[in-house]
Parts: C-alpha cells; structure tokens; sequence
C-alpha cells in the first residue's frame, strides 16, 4: 500500500512540475483590481492609497464570509459604501478625475502573484478605473482572501497532494 501511495505521489509530482506555469483561477474567486489614471508618480499614489483603502474596507466586511456566494452578496449590498469611500479618499487627497467601480465580471489581463501565473479573461470582480484608468494596475484576489491574508493575524500554509501523499506514507 504504501509503494502505490508513494508511485502516486511521484505521479502527481511529475505533473505538478510539468504544469507548474498553468494554474487555473478557481472558478469561484473574486478578484480585486485598481486601475490607476496615468503612470504618473502622483496617479500611482492615488492608485496605492485608493487600493490600501479599499482593501481594508473590503476586508473588514468580508472577513467573516464563509463561502463565494456570502462575499459576493456582502460586495453587492456594499457598493454605495465602497463608492462613498472611494470618493472620499479621492476627495481627502485633492483629486479631481472621476472613477468607475464595477462589481461583476470585469476582464483581467494574465498576472503573476506570488509565482502563480494566472490567466487572463472575464473575473467575478471589485474593479475601480480612476480617472483616464491607462496606468498601471494593482490587483488581488478577494475570494480566496489572498491579498486580504495580510491584514488577517494567522499564519497561511501552502501545500501539495503529493507533499500530503508524502507526509501520510511516513506515518
């Protein structure tokens, strides 16, 4: 049992490695993006401070959702306060141009976060566009909390089936 268990884990290994470049987005994450006017040091402030803000609103209301559907629903039921913030921290950093908040399905082009490449199409998604949206964006993923970790105490650990597999036949 415990050969066909470690041949197994060597299979998935194998494969892990041959396709560590394509990781599929689950179909249920929710995705977080901030497009800034311009690549200007002043728009990319504005970006940073918009997406810091945001992020922090957006954890503080989602950081007891259990499921995919339950943060979908507390995003929705939030929008005119995530636009009020918005606007408020646009207002409190003398910021004219206007933005768009879009919670839906917004296009995102392909990324890299955190080694993973992720591909580019139609997310479930929080997305601002600030003024001219034709700088550089920030993104992260909502649902899974994956960008939200951080603001959250506790230690996050990733891990493999193979690596489980492993770990199970050694005991």
């Amino acid at each position: 049992m415990k050969k066909i268990l470690i041949i197994i884990a060597v299979i998935i290994s194998i494969l892990c490695i041959n396709k560590k470049d394509e990781v599929i987005i689950p179909s249920n994450a929710i995705r977080f993006r901030v497009i800034s006017s311009s690549n200007t040091i002043e728009d990319q402030t504005i970006k940073n401070k918009v997406s810091k803000n945001i992020q922090e609103k957006i954890y503080e209301l989602t950081k007891n959702s259990s499921s995919y559907i339950e943060t979908k629903k507390v995003l929705d039921t939030n929008y005119e306060y995530l636009k009020d913030s918005i606007e408020e921290e646009l207002k409190s950093n003398n910021v004219s141009y206007d933005y768009r908040l879009n919670i839906g399905r917004n296009y995102f082009p392909s990324k890299q976060y955190k080694g993973i490449k992720y591909d580019a199409g139609y997310y479930d998604s929080v997305t601002i566009e600030l003024g001219n949206h034709e700088g550089l964006n920030w993104w992260c993923i909502i649902y899974p909390p994956l960008c939200l970790i951080d603001e959250d105490t506790s230690d996050v650990e990733y891990t493999t089936l193979a690596r489980e597999l492993i770990d199970n036949v050694k005991k």
